[in-house]
């Protein structure tokens, strides 16, 4: 994935973040649930807890 594109392929398939990647203070930020999903791990947000459970 590149900084001037949401778009990458992923097991196979295209695939489309809907947060691009940053650089803030000269550090790369990607999304969490983004980069997660990509290495296969299922993502799950508790709104109740306000916490994001991954799982691989």
């Amino acid at each position: 994935m590149h900084l001037t594109t949401r778009a990458y392929c992923g097991r196979g398939t295209r695939r489309r973040s809907r947060h691009p990647v940053k650089i803030v203070k000269g550090r790369t930020m990607v999304p969490l649930r983004f980069v997660s999903q990509a290495m296969g791990a299922k993502v799950v947000w508790d709104g109740k807890n306000r916490e994001v459970l991954l799982t691989l």
